[in-house]
């Protein structure tokens, strides 16, 4: 039973990374660069918040659109960001907690903080 749970669990994260992943490629076709601007301002987020204790994705999102950076046709694009930084040592998780985006209904979703 447990090999059963962890291998849906897996290509659960699967499904997630590659969703991400399309909905990154699709707003970079929408918008020629979005993927390298939308990784550069949430880099730069992190630099200027590195004293935050935790931040959520829609903080690095309303930074990057205040910067002038279009929001993607899916915001599933904004998961692949945060993969990447996460993957580059740029942040890491440091929990979950309720969403301040009203759109998720107040779910729980990641913390994160500069690492």
């Amino acid at each position: 039973m447990r090999t059963h749970l962890q291998r849906e669990m897996n290509l659960g994260e699967e499904l997630a990374i590659a969703g991400g992943a399309t909905a990154a490629a699709h707003a970079d076709s929408q918008s020629a660069g979005w993927l390298a601007r939308a990784t550069g301002l949430a880099e730069q987020f992190v630099i200027n918040h590195v004293d935050l204790p935790s931040f959520q994705a829609i903080e690095l999102r309303s930074y990057a659109e205040a910067q002038g950076l279009t929001s993607p046709p899916d915001a599933r694009a904004w998961g692949h960001v945060m993969r990447r930084l996460k993957k580059n040592g740029v942040i890491e998780s440091v929990g979950t907690g309720k969403s301040s985006d009203p759109k998720q209904h107040n779910g729980f979703i990641t913390e994160w903080r500069a690492a």
